[in-house]
């Protein structure tokens, strides 16, 4: 899909990384941990935040899916999960005006740049840990 066409872009290889891990810890003053843990939680969240969305958006449950994709807009904001954040925004737009196509649509994009951040964040993971001398 081109940027030209309207819609939104759909993610791709050679899109920026879905999370800046630095930038996040730089918000969290420099403590890793506590930036681990927020996205941990994050990761936790998401799969029932989706679920509700999917649900809300299928049966017409305009209010809750734009309180849904505020709330995910403003989580995804804290950690700078820009495209999901953008994908958010969207969605909570959509939900406002109830257009039900759009809305299903961008849930798709939606979904891919969250199964985006996960790989991206497990890999990252496995290179930390790869690092980390307590780790064999």
């Amino acid at each position: 899909m081109s940027e030209n066409d309207g819609n939104p872009r759909v993610p791709t290889a050679g899109a920026p990384a879905p999370l800046d891990f630095a930038a996040l810890r730089a918000r969290c003053l420099g403590d890793a941990a506590f930036a681990n843990t927020l996205v941990g939680q994050f990761e936790q969240t998401l799969p029932e935040t989706l679920r509700a969305l999917v649900e809300s958006v299928e049966t017409g449950n305009w209010d809750q899916a734009r309180q849904l994709a505020h709330r995910l807009k403003g989580a995804a904001a804290t950690l700078g999960a820009t495209e999901i954040t953008r994908s958010a925004i969207r969605l909570e737009q959509l939900s406002k005006a109830q257009h039900a196509a759009g809305a299903r649509t961008e849930l798709g994009r939606l979904q891919a740049e969250v199964d985006r951040l996960m790989r991206f964040v497990s890999q990252q993971r496995r290179a930390e840990a790869s690092t980390d001398p307590k780790h064999p």
